[in-house]
């Protein structure tokens, strides 16, 4: 593990730019895993080489945030959601037509610089990081427009912060002294 380090206008930015959209339609991780599984067991060149280029992106990412470019970044979360479709199958399902649209719909607008879906299925969250001199609350209002009908109803915005910190576990003991006992928390203390 390494630890980066971002300049603080840099996290400002990205929490001006940032959003996360529960799209309604979560996909079901066990199916998806499948097929990743079954395609990596017969190490097809394709997939290799995909691997080969999510671990490339990760650092691409990593090395864009400690630079503070952010279009960067947007590009890097748009390859690795490429890379995670071809990683799933062609037939996996992995993106839902509403988060197709929506992309394509935000990219058409020139309002965001990068996009992916997170997790590994089951949530449905979509991850979007907006054109420079555009907010999250721009992407939020294009989206929920009358003209524009492409989220399911269950569709939810919430804001975003980058967290210089990361996700912090503390194990701890309970009163009784038996262990197990934990704690997250996205800040350290």
């Amino acid at each position: 593990v390494q630890k980066g380090s971002i300049e603080p206008e840099v996290a400002k930015l990205l929490n001006e730019r940032m959003a996360l959209v529960f799209t309604g339609k979560p996909r079901l991780a066990k199916n998806i895993l499948q097929s990743v599984l079954r395609r990596w067991a017969h190490r097809s060149p394709e997939i290799v080489k995909t691997v080969q280029e999510l671990v490339l992106g990760g650092s691409s990412a990593f090395h864009a945030l400690e630079c503070g470019d952010i279009e960067k970044l947007g590009l890097c979360m748009s390859s690795y959601w490429e890379l995670k479709k071809r990683m799933s199958g062609e037939n996996s399902n992995a993106e839902p037509e509403c988060v197709r649209h929506a992309l394509q719909f935000l990219r058409e607008k020139d309002l965001i610089i990068g996009g992916t879906l997170v997790g590994a299925g089951g949530g449905g969250f979509l991850a979007l990081l907006a054109q420079n001199g555009k907010t999250s609350e721009d992407l939020k209002t294009a989206m929920t427009s009358s003209q524009c009908n492409i989220m399911p109803d269950s569709a939810t915005w919430h804001t975003c912060t980058f967290s210089t910190e990361g996700l912090c576990v503390r194990t701890e003991q309970s009163p009784d002294h038996s262990s197990g006992a934990y704690m997250f928390s996205w800040h350290a203390e």
